[in-house]
């Protein structure tokens, strides 16, 4: 009917009364802005055609409005929850009593016994010993067991021998590595953003190894998800059992580990981009849920609705990318306090001395007065302000390291800076109104990043841990102007974009050097204009180890009335000022004159050391740089930087009509998914992101998604298909458990035990469901796709278990867990733009897969080839291909053997010999020695590319 066409939808009216030709209508069908239908463009004669309809006035035959089953939907997100199982709360669920069970068997194989007497199945027996041994060392480190493993177990008596053996591998370094690289998978590793030039995620690997090292410490759950979430903001952090660093804000480096685009066009939608992907891993990898698929429109099919989708954008929203100095976060924190106790210790004395100096100087020189140039005023209730240092509250006051203190100096402060601004090795700075103030004493610090393909334009590496982040504000005007002291950067985080390259977003990044270290002076930006609307906030640094001061931040260029002019200050306005520095603000005195007169009066008579106004004065300010010294010898200088979030202005964002970034629609308040409690816990109250507290609800024990989700991660690692069969995936369009009592009664151990990760591992493998063999004893009909698990699954290994185990069984495999990343091996025919300087090995320095650089435009052949996932989206279940390119990929009885990690039977040998007599007659080669390396050669690549190299069974 036509007066829908003139009702429209959430992007309004399809039909303009008012303008006909720019009706949305024919927007959409030319596809100006809208492309209708999305499956092609309709030929200009029907646009045609259609143009001249609307024009005509649209006219529309005479019929009911559709009503029935055409109606539209309501999305009843409360039914959607009461009638699908994911919502509903983990049972306690009673342990099947049955008398059939196998021998050993533990609870777990109740629960599958009972599914496979209805079914009239009976459990495989037990796998040889053998077999056993060589799948958990496949299945929890990634390797083939050696020759010394197999013989060593196999020989055993003990009859707890299973278990011994299940605890000393997981207590071998080489278990991390297996199970960091599943959870790798879900987070879209990589260590470059992909796009164009394939630009370096710098820091990256220290993300990886703090998952290895939570595996390898049986990290709790629970604590593993909430560092990953808000570690950032834990008020005493995880550390280092013997290195004393910051785990716990390393998880957070998950959230930025995704593709970036450099200079986009649109940096709002690229946000939105951005924004979406990190939804849709952290849904997918700790709920198993599919959140992003309500960008557009309310779900599908679950109970998931756009508004909880866009509730957390505003927590992303509100919090921000950093580089952080997690290796010595601490030891600075101490010298920090240690700072600020000898800076009060001393200003007390200070002040006491400067107050008695300047009356005795008042009264030698009457009316002597010290002239200086400062601009005339800070500006008061402006409209214009965006930021003052003056009314900035504790909570907004955010930096990144120490540079900055943790607070506004207070009006009186005075400070002794370390600098070689003069011969005495230090300067004064005196603070009449409060500022965010840099200390040269920490600008000899330098960060380290492994890189390969980083252009760093914008710098962030190396100053970042220097950095002082102020509110984020919505820019009205073509400039931004700074009222400074010092030389500094600036960097604009539109939108949050940061990956600067190239000149596009080039004026985001601002430099400006002062050759006066104490002058006052307004700086504006770069032309900003084509971000008028836009909300950003602004990153100050340093430029050198001179003074720098922020006071504040407005919107355009700085008004007439505050051009630099000269002002003559009284020594007596001084004296009262040291006495009581609340003096600066009831003074008629311009503020900016009383702290710059009173430096410049000390650099006279403190620094000349000839003047005798300065004596006591002399000895203080000795005392103090010399105490200085010393404490500046305990900073650490060089440190390791990784990818971190930080919290900022608290924010919500706003709902996209259409998942359209040029369309918001209504704010959506922050908060956590509605169907587990989200509407009821706001995260909005919150002072910054609310993502400690959205971790609170996560883990809450009405929230029955984060355990079972984890649960069936490690089942399917362990059995080679989960519970759940999809495991990012368990709402409606999932497959449904096939044995939900049992997903519960795990998620209730998981707890039970402290989310200790290998406590339910080990439960796993010491049941008969994990131990039994891989072949049934009569083919299970009623089960063809061994759902029920009758029989074991044989799971084909993962490229990383395939290379790594060739490496082994070659003896060439280099088992550290430490020592950096190995760089890509660049093939020929890997070329194209951001293609690394720096090639690397072919063998990868005979390092474990893990420790191999994931490089998105130049992933490693080989592994892609076994189906290593492209690092994009989060991937909890991987394809299994059997194609020849894996082939084209890839010895004597102990050949065989650490092969197959089973004791050769007399028909491989008997194949095996006649294989090598077959190679002998086809050997070209004259030279006995070199037929016989040729002969054996080819021998061991048949047997590198059997089944046992390629299927764990």
């Amino acid at each position: 009917h036509i007066s829908l066409l003139e009702q429209g939808g959430d992007s309004g009216a399809s039909i303009d009364r008012d303008n006909l030709d720019q009706s949305l209508f024919l927007q959409a069908i030319r596809y100006d802005g809208y492309e209708m239908p999305p499956s092609g463009k309709l030929p200009q004669n029907e646009i045609d055609v259609l143009a001249e309809w609307v024009r005509q006035g649209a006219y529309w035959p005479e019929e009911a409005i559709p009503v029935g089953d055409k109606t539209l939907e309501v999305f009843d997100l409360q039914g959607r929850k009461d009638s699908h199982w994911v919502w509903q709360s983990i049972s306690s669920p009673t342990i099947p009593a049955l008398a059939n069970l196998p021998s050993g068997a533990n609870p777990i194989d109740a629960f599958i016994s009972d599914k496979l007497n209805r079914l009239g199945l009976q459990p495989a027996p037990v796998a040889s010993r053998s077999v056993l041994i060589s799948r958990l060392h496949w299945d929890l480190l990634g390797l083939p067991p050696s020759i010394d493993t197999i013989e060593r177990w196999t020989s055993d008596t003990n009859p707890d021998w299973y278990s011994q053996y299940l605890d000393e591998l997981f207590a071998d370094p080489q278990f991390g590595v297996r199970f960091a690289r599943h959870w790798l998978d879900l987070v879209r590793y990589a260590q470059s953003r992909g796009h164009e030039f394939d630009e370096d995620t710098p820091g990256a690997e220290h993300y990886r190894d703090y998952v290895l090292r939570a595996w390898n410490s049986d990290l709790p759950y629970d604590q593993f998800l909430a560092e990953h979430v808000a570690g950032d903001l834990f008020e005493k952090p995880r550390r280092h059992p013997t290195l004393d660093w910051n785990e716990s804000i390393l998880g957070t480096g998950f959230w930025h580990l995704g593709e970036w685009v450099h200079s986009p066009v649109d940096v709002r939608k690229d946000e939105a981009d951005r924004f979406d992907n990190m939804v849709d891993v952290f849904s997918k990898s700790f709920l198993g849920l599919t959140v992003s698929c309500a960008r557009c429109h309310d779900h599908k099919f679950d109970a998931i609705s756009t508004e909880d989708y866009y509730a957390l954008f505003g927590v992303l929203r509100s919090s921000h990318y950093r580089m952080v100095r997690f290796e010595t976060d601490q030891q600075e924190a101490s010298v920090a306090e240690k700072l600020q106790k000898l800076s009060d210790t001393n200003q007390s004395l200070f002040r006491e001395q400067l107050a008695l100096a300047w009356e005795r100087t008042s009264q030698q020189e009457t009316n002597a007065t010290i002239s200086v140039t400062v601009p005339d005023r800070l500006l008061e209730n402006d409209p214009r302000t965006k930021f003052d240092s003056r009314s900035l509250s504790k909570d907004d006051f955010r930096t990144n390291g120490q540079t900055f203190g943790n607070a506004t100096t207070k009006t009186g402060d005075i400070g002794l800076l370390l600098n070689g601004q003069s011969s005495a090795g230090y300067s004064f700075r005196v603070s009449s109104t409060p500022s965010v103030a840099a200390d040269p004493f920490w600008s000899q610090q330098k960060s380290k990043v492994q890189t390969t393909n980083a252009s760093n334009r914008n710098n962030q590496v190396h100053i970042a841990h220097k950095t002082f982040i102020t509110p984020t504000f919505t820019l009205e005007t073509d400039y931004v102007s700074f009222l400074v002291r010092g030389s500094f950067r600036a960097f604009a985080a539109v939108d949050s974009h940061r990956l600067v390259n190239g000149p596009l977003h080039g004026e985001t990044i601002f430099e400006s050097k002062s050759n006066n270290p104490k002058e006052f002076r307004w700086v504006t930006s770069h032309n900003l204009g084509r971000y008028k609307g836009k909300r950003f906030h602004l990153e100050f640094s340093p430029l050198d180890d001179q003074n720098f001061e922020l006071f504040q931040v407005i919107g355009g260029t700085p008004p007439a009335e505050v051009a630099p002019r000269e002002v003559n200050v009284t020594l007596s306005e001084l004296q009262q000022f040291a006495t009581d520095p609340d003096h600066a603000v009831k003074s008629s005195v311009n503020p900016f004159a009383l702290g710059l007169a009173a430096e410049t009066w000390l650099d006279k008579n403190v620094l000349a050391v000839d003047n005798v106004n300065g004596t006591e004065l002399r000895k203080i300010a000795s005392a103090w740089h010399e105490r200085l010294n010393e404490l500046r010898k305990q900073v650490p200088i060089e440190s390791m930087v990784a990818m971190a979030m930080q919290d900022g202005s608290g924010q919500n964002d706003f709902l996209l009509i259409r998942g359209n970034a040029d369309r918001p629609g209504d704010q959506v308040p922050r908060r956590f998914l509605e169907a587990l409690g989200g509407k009821q816990n706001p995260l909005d109250d919150q002072i910054g992101s609310g993502r400690l507290k959205l971790v609170e609800q996560m883990l809450h024990e009405d929230n029955p998604l984060v355990a079972r989700v984890f649960v069936n991660r490690l089942w399917q690692h362990l059995l080679g298909r989960g519970i759940v069969a999809t495991p990012d995936d368990f709402g409606v369009q999932g497959r449904a458990p096939t044995h939900p009592e049992l997903l519960d009664y795990l998620s209730v151990q998981l707890r039970k035990n402290q989310w200790s990760p290998k406590s339910l591992i080990k439960l796993i493998c010491e049941s008969h469901v994990y131990k039994q063999s891989v072949a049934p004893g009569a083919f299970p009909t009623e089960d063809a796709n061994n759902d029920y698990l009758s029989f074991a699954n044989v799971k084909k290994l993962e490229g990383e278990s395939v290379r790594d185990g060739l490496l082994y069984v070659a003896g060439q495999m280099d088992m550290k867990i430490d020592g950096g990343t190995s760089r890509v091996y660049l093939t020929d025919f890997m070329t194209g733009r951001g293609r690394p300087g720096a090639n690397g090995s072919m063998n990868g320095d005979g390092r474990r897969s893990l420790f191999l650089e994931v490089r998105r435009n130049f992933l490693n052949p080989m592994l892609t080839a076994f189906d290593m996932p492209t690092p994009f989206s989060s991937m909890g279940k991987r394809n299994a291909s059997n194609v020849p390119g894996q082939a084209l990929t890839m010895i004597n009885k102990r050949m065989l053997l650490a092969v197959t990690g089973r004791q050769p039977g007399s028909e491989q040998i008997k194949m095996s010999m006649e294989y090598i007599a077959e190679e002998r007659m086809l050997s070209g080669s004259t030279d006995p020695k070199e037929r016989e390396i040729e002969i054996w050669s080819s021998l061991a690549h048949a047997v590198l590319n059997s089944k046992s190299m390629l299927f764990r069974f």
